[in-house]
């Protein structure tokens, strides 16, 4: 990289250091999102097993097994139940 004179370096270095602060703050966002998912994710599998707990119980209590008319689709889990 040929700078040209100081002043051109001292642009070319601002330009470079805005863009690395941009890239920052998407990087936080992006782990802000990440963690949010993530304990969204661990509330849904806990509904997930307490789902299943409750279908083994009435199946149980009916003394066979459940129809599927009782299974719940979770979005990139699958049939649950």
């Amino acid at each position: 990289m040929t700078t040209g004179s100081p002043q051109t370096f001292a642009d070319r270095l601002a330009v470079l250091n805005y863009i690395a602060g941009r890239n920052a703050q998407e990087v936080a966002g992006v782990a802000v999102l990440r963690d949010r998912y993530a304990a969204d994710l661990q509330r849904l599998e806990l509904l997930v097993a307490q789902q299943r707990k409750q279908d083994a119980e009435l199946a149980a209590k009916k003394g066979g097994r459940l129809d599927g008319a009782c299974a719940t689709t979770v979005p990139g889990r699958g049939t649950v139940g």
